[in-house]
């Protein structure tokens, strides 16, 4: 239980890292080296997706499977969220493969999109 809790605060403390000016604003952002924020931006990146997106595909396949009465998740819901997914990897594939900060910059920006919009619905999900 307690690395559980360890590892919940870790995760939240990169994505408040994640969240300030450096990495929000582009004239802020392309004041550090490309090699630096590369780097940074990598890990962040890692966290969200192994954490974010894999816990919210976990947490829709369990209620597809075994809701009472119907409740699940609909087709159409899933090839969303497969959708989604493939956006997310087109993006970490663009921040692998950027050559500049502005670059590594917008594809860091669309992944932090797509983040918002898996916690948005996996929150839906929770509560409804």
């Amino acid at each position: 239980m307690g690395r559980m809790k360890q590892s919940q605060k870790k995760v939240a403390s990169f994505l408040n890292d994640w969240n300030r000016p450096r990495f929000m604003e582009l004239e802020e952002f392309c004041k550090r080296s490309f090699k630096v924020n590369k780097n940074k931006v990598g890990i962040y990146a890692s966290v969200v997706t192994d954490y974010v997106f894999a816990r919210y595909v976990d947490l829709l396949g369990h209620r597809a499977e075994y809701s009472p009465l119907g409740t699940g998740v609909s087709r159409e819901k899933r090839g969303e969220i497969g959708h989604m997914l493939r956006e997310a990897k087109s993006a970490m594939e663009k921040i692998r493969d950027a050559g500049s900060n502005e670059e590594l910059f917008l594809a860091q920006k669309r992944l932090k999109e797509i983040c918002v919009i898996f916690v948005d619905e996996g929150l839906c999900y929770l509560c409804g």
